[in-house]
Order: C-alpha cells, then sequence, then structure tokens
C-alpha cells in the first residue's frame, strides 16, 4: 500500500543541534524500516560545495532530520514570514515499493499527485520520487513497471528527480550497495542544490536591509531576526566559523546602534532596549531550543529588554564557540561581555535597581564556570591552548564573581557587623533573579543558590567563603599547572 500517509513520530530535539529538514511522504512503515540505515548513512561521506562570489570551496558533512511532509512546513517565500529557518524544509521525499500497476492507478497516482500540487503551489522544487524494489524478480519485467510509469507521468523533464532502490538480498551485496550509493548521492546533491539556490536570496536580502539602516522605518529586531537565519544555514552546513561571523556581526551593529542612541536620541524601535528590566538572570548557556525560540519572537516583537538580548546574544556565541572547540573564549567573551553591557546600561540609562547589574554579571560568570566544568577537554580548547592558560582565565572569572557577590553582599546589607535577616534590598534582588523570567528561561542551579544565600546572613556567608577559598587555590593551581601541564576543578561547590 504505497499510499499510506505517513505519520511518522518524529520530534526536534530540544537542543540547539540544529540540521536541515528532509520532508518524508508516501509509505510510512516502508521509509520506517529504511531510517535508520538512511540516517547513519548520509553524514558518512562529505560532498563539496562551489561557493559563490569567488569564495573557497567546502566539504560539507549534511546530517538531515527527516519529519513528515506537512503544509504547515511549507512557505512559498520563508523571507515574508516569521519563520525559524530550523524548520524550513530544503528536500522534499516520497517513498513507495509499490509493484501493482492497478494500485498504482487508483490510489498510489493521486497521492503523488496531490503532493507534488502542495509543492508547486510553494515553489518547492527540490523533490525526489524513490521507489523501492523489495524483489530482484521486479527487475526482469518488461517495460511497463510502475517506476516506468512514475518517469513518464512525472519525471519526464526531470528524470532526475525519481530513482530506483534496490533493497533485497545481503547488504553485502555489490549491486545493492551500489543502489543504496546511488540514493544517498543523489539525496545530498539535491540538499546541496536547494542550498546553494536559497542561501544567496538570504545573504542579499540582508546586505538590502543592511543598506537601509538609515531609514526612519529601519527596525533591527526584524535585521537581527533576518541575519541570524543566515547564521542557521551556515550552522546546519556545520560551517561554524561562518555563522559565528553572522552573530560577530550582529554584536558590532548593535554596540554602535546604542552609541548612537547616546549621542541622538534612542529612536522608537529601538526603545525596548531602553525600558526597565525587571529581571537579571544571567546568561545560562544551557538554553533549549524551545527556550532560544521564544526569545527570538520576544526579539522580533520588540518586547526583549537590554539584559535578555545580550543573554541570548552571548549564549548563541558561546554555543558556536564549543563547536569550533574554542571554549577557553567563551570566558575572555565573558569580560567583555560583562563590560560592554554595563556599558550600555549607562548609555541608554535602563532603569535599574541597585545591585541588580551586579547580580546578573554574577550568575553569568557562575553559569559559564559551571559549564564549562562540564566540558571535555577538546570543546574547551586543551589541544589548542596550554592547561595553565585556561586555568588562569578561570581563575580571573572566579575572582571578578568573587568581586561582584561581594558587592552584592555590601547592597544587602549582608557584610554589617549588625546584619538583618533579609533586607528589603534582598528581597526587591530575589523577586528579579527567580521570578518569572518573559521567555520562559527556567532558574539556573545558580540562581537558587544565590537566592538562597541571601536569605540569611549566614547562608550568604557559607556562600562567600566557599568562592574566597576558590580564587587563592586557583591562582595557586595556575603556577603549578605550567609545570606539571595539568589542571583541576575547583568549582564543584558553587
Amino acid at each position: 500500500p504505497g499510499c499510506r500517509r505517513i505519520q511518522f513520530l518524529f520530534h526536534l530535539k530540544e537542543t540547539m543541534n540544529l540540521k536541515p529538514i528532509v520532508t518524508c511522504h508516501g509509505d510510512q512503515e516502508l521509509f520506517s524500516s529504511l531510517h535508520a540505515h538512511l540516517a547513519q548513512r548520509i553524514p558518512k561521506e562529505s560532498v563539496e560545495w562551489q561557493r559563490s562570489l569567488g569564495r573557497g570551496s567546502k566539504h560539507l558533512t549534511l546530517d538531515p532530520n527527516f519529519v513528515p511532509f506537512s503544509g504547515d512546513l511549507m512557505s512559498a517565500d520563508f523571507l515574508d514570514k516569521n519563520i525559524n529557518l530550523h524548520e524550513f524544509p530544503f528536500l522534499h521525499l516520497y517513498w513507495t515499493d509499490c509493484t501493482d500497476t492497478q494500485l498504482y492507478k487508483n490510489s498510489v497516482k493521486d497521492n503523488i499527485s496531490s503532493w507534488l500540487q502542495t509543492l508547486n503551489k510553494n515553489q518547492a522544487q527540490d523533490w525526489l520520487i524513490i521507489v523501492v524494489v523489495q524483489h530482484d524478480s521486479i527487475l526482469s519485467k518488461p517495460k511497463g513497471t510502475v517506476l516506468d510509469k512514475i518517469k513518464t507521468e512525472f519525471c519526464s523533464k526531470a528524470p532526475q528527480r525519481c530513482i530506483l532502490l534496490k533493497n533485497f538480498g545481503h547488504h553485502h551485496d555489490s549491486k545493492l550497495s551500489e543502489s543504496w550509493q546511488m540514493m544517498l548521492a543523489r539525496i545530498r546533491l539535491l540538499m546541496l542544490q536547494s542550498f546553494t539556490r536559497n542561501l544567496p536570496v538570504l545573504e542579499e536580502a540582508v546586505r538590502n536591509m543592511r543598506e537601509k539602516r538609515r531609514n526612519s522605518n529601519w527596525k533591527f529586531s526584524t535585521y537581527f531576526i533576518l541575519q541570524e537565519q543566515l547564521s542557521f544555514i551556515y550552522e546546519m552546513l556545520d560551517l561554524y566559523e561562518d555563522a559565528l561571523i553572522q552573530y560577530n556581526e550582529l554584536d558590532a551593529m548593535f554596540s554602535q546602534l546604542v552609541a548612537e542612541a547616546h549621542a541622538k536620541g534612542t529612536p522608537h524601535s529601538f526603545s525596548n532596549y531602553a525600558a526597565a528590566c525587571h529581571t537579571w538572570h544571567g546568561a545560562n548557556l544551557s538554553m533549549s531550543l524551545q527556550q532560544a525560540k521564544e526569545q527570538r519572537r520576544l526579539i522580533l516583537e520588540g518586547c526583549c529588554s537590554l539584559l535578555q538580548f545580550r543573554n541570548y546574544l552571548f549564549v548563541q556565541q558561546s554555543r558556536l564557540l564549543m563547536k569550533l572547540n574554542r571554549g577557553y573564549e567563551i570566558i575572555k567573551q565573558t569580560f567583555t561581555l560583562t563590560s560592554e553591557c554595563l556599558h550600555e546600561i549607562r548609555a541608554l540609562q535602563v532603569p535599574l535597581i541597585d545591585g541588580a547589574d551586579d547580580v546578573w554579571v554574577y550568575l553569568t560568570c557562575i553559569q559559564v564556570l559551571n559549564s564549562l566544568d562540564q566540558t571535555d577537554a577538546l570543546t574547551l580548547g586543551l589541544e589548542t591552548v596550554p592547561a595553565h592558560t585556561i586555568s588562569v582565565l578561570r581563575a580571573e572569572l572566579w575572582k571578578y564573581a568573587w568581586e561582584k557577590l561581594h558587592a552584592i553582599g555590601y547592597e544587602c546589607l549582608l557584610l554589617e557587623p549588625s546584619r538583618e535577616s533579609t533586607s528589603q534590598k534582598a528581597i526587591e534582588l530575589m523577586h528579579g533573579i527567580m521570578g518569572s523570567e518573559v521567555g520562559g528561561v527556567e532558574s539556573s542551579k545558580a540562581s537558587s543558590k544565590l537566592c538562597s544565600a541571601l536569605c540569611s546572613p549566614e547562608a550568604f556567608d557559607t556562600t562567600f567563603m566557599v568562592i574566597v577559598h576558590i580564587v587563592p587555590g586557583l591562582h595557586f593551581g595556575s603556577a603549578v599547572l605550567m609545570f606539571a601541564g595539568t589542571w583541576r576543578d575547583c568549582s564543584c561547590c558553587i
């Protein structure tokens, strides 16, 4: 029954691991039986991508995420709609093993025709019909098979859009292996063609919108989402350096816009970044896909505060640095982030209660350190950077966190000889730490521990003294590491 509709139980993983989407339609049981083998073999071979504008070629490893075909995923022009590019399909597959010409005429033909009409309506040019042959005897039949009919009726002008897959006998059989190789190569090629066609369109849209930056109706939020989609495409292709460049450019543009707003006044389209911040969660590197999607919605709608925006941008930059095995650079970036953001708060005169900025810096530092402590040596960058260099950076960040915790304690009267149980200032800061963050970002372990520390002088003393002991230990360890070449984890208590 080649006309059975696919109802796969595939779901996007709740991570920021973006993969190009390939939709599947046709016979559910057939594809389900082939899915594991298909998903395993496609990324095993790279494909050369000839880039436009004289840029050097790249060898890409394509690792698609297969999802059921749905009209909801379709869009004639993703640039005209608020569509997250990791949900945009780049290739559409139709699967059938129908061998009965009468069954084909009664059901499969109409099903393929309806599928292609939906694709054409949405200007989807990248599709492939895969006819699976389960028995050797079918290949010996004369002309007039289902494969011949599909080629004649749907692929006469584009024969490369239909391919035969032999799926019988043993997998080590040379003919079977060759058939699989041809299908895998065809899928890779069509995916690459789709990227090659869509990427220049998006790049041109980004350039055009950037050139209109001086127009009165220009919005940074809209531009940010557009260029971020360009980053998504590069990431899908495992071009992490190119993806990171997009965020770095957006970072630089945002800083420039803040400087202009400080000198000339804040334009209406930028006013949300000068609005009061009611929450001061630090940047949490454990942001999920769904949380990131919600943050992008807030940015696009102009509802994102300065701290929320800086958190999101920093998390995206850090995520790509991890994929580039340059995790140690996140520590450097943390110093840059906090310095620039505090400057932007002053430049835009963002209303913020006293001590909130110190809380935000402290939580960002602790959450970065906690995340890096759970990172393997390769991702952290220990194969390219000496261990003692990373240890020194960690020690400096711990020292910075300690300074901010000291400032928080002073603001909340937790360092005074005659200390209150819980000051009003501590209550206000806890409300901004544990209060419901717009965008659904859950409170981290570091946030919970800081709130506990602010509840009583004794709890604060405990947290404070842990860091007091960590910082000297890390500095001493850094000196030892210059000779020993190893490093230890000192952050288990925070």
